[in-house]
């Protein structure tokens, strides 16, 4: 949930997908 809101802020403000959003879609995963 917190990945998916920071990757939703990160597209908003256009910036797209940087090292840290990866990072954290990523343990957002593992956690799942």
């Amino acid at each position: 949930m917190w990945s998916l809101w920071k990757r939703r802020n990160a597209i908003k403000h256009g910036s797209g997908i940087s090292w840290e959003e990866m990072v954290n879609m990523t343990m957002g995963l593992i956690n799942k």
